[in-house]
């Protein structure tokens, strides 16, 4: 049995819950459909939840601890709108934050990457400036950190190991964050996603987790971060800040390829093209 967490208060988790529900009904998998504040124990072989709000942290916890599998939902890394707010892509990790362990096991097609009209670039190797991407307070608070603590510390270690203008870029989405001592502040403009212009002169991008590491590997930029997919392709020690990491470009393309076969369309999710990626791989 399956078993469908969402939350009340948001809307997108709903509409994808309701996606879920119709993409496992089409093959006739049983479903429970469960708010998440009713959460005690696992019940089920298979948990699907969208974002990490309130209970499903724990959730998403929970279940692989018990020998069961966890299903989190969350915006993709590209394509996040196509077609409409509530119909681009969205990446699904199973028994995880993010599909790092498993989602270069299998060697995909370029096919999936390559609809979104994305050109991987050279490595530069020059830049003025390193580029320090935040997060959000809910994101901080998944990995248990307070809001902009990350950041901050990022900043404090890079001025001991570089002369390079840090600029920070806080996440778009979010309102409360502030200029921080030792980085000039470069939040979004109107256009809130990273494109050719920001990656230009750009040393080296710095972020927890974020989708911007993905981005910054398609520029050509090297990344440093501790989690999420681009992790793999990463420095991870911030003392190394002026001797980065330049990848093969041909397992960096291979990367970006095997990335974007970890997200899927709500039609996608509705019709089960996404739960039969997910057994053809043995996930589920």
């Amino acid at each position: 049995m399956k078993v469908i967490f969402y939350v009340n208060h948001n809307g997108r988790a709903r509409a994808i819950c309701e996606a879920v529900q119709a993409g496992l009904a089409r093959h006739g998998q049983a479903v429970t459909v469960r708010n998440s504040a009713e959460f005690r124990a696992p019940e089920a072989d298979v948990a699907i939840f969208y974002g990490l709000w309130g209970p499903l942290r724990e959730i998403q916890r929970a279940y692989p601890a018990a020998g069961r599998a966890s299903v989190l939902i969350d915006l993709g890394y590209w394509g996040r709108v196509e077609g409409g707010k509530l119909a681009g892509y969205h990446k699904i990790a199973v028994n995880a934050r993010h599909a790092t362990a498993y989602f270069q096991r299998v060697r995909h097609r370029a096919d999936r990457f390559e609809h979104f009209g994305l050109r991987p670039q050279p490595f530069a190797r020059r830049g003025g400036h390193i580029l320090l991407c935040g997060m959000s307070r809910k994101a901080a608070w998944v990995y248990g950190l307070d809001a902009e603590a990350w950041e901050r510390q990022a900043v404090a270690t890079l001025r001991q190991h570089t002369q390079r203008e840090i600029r920070y870029r806080p996440k778009p989405s979010w309102r409360e964050a502030q200029p921080l001592d030792g980085a000039s502040w470069a939040p979004a403009g109107k256009d809130l996603l990273l494109g050719e212009r920001s990656f230009a002169d750009c040393w080296a991008v710095v972020t927890h987790h974020g989708n911007t590491a993905l981005d910054a590997l398609v520029a050509g930029v090297p990344v440093f971060c501790e989690d999420g997919l681009a992790s793999v392709m990463a420095r991870h020690d911030l003392a190394q800040i002026e001797s980065p990491l330049y990848p093969d470009e041909a397992a960096r393309d291979q990367l970006l390829y095997d990335a974007a076969y970890t997200q899927f369309t709500v039609a996608e999710i509705a019709d089960g093209t996404a739960w039969v990626h997910l057994k053809k791989e043995g996930l589920l």
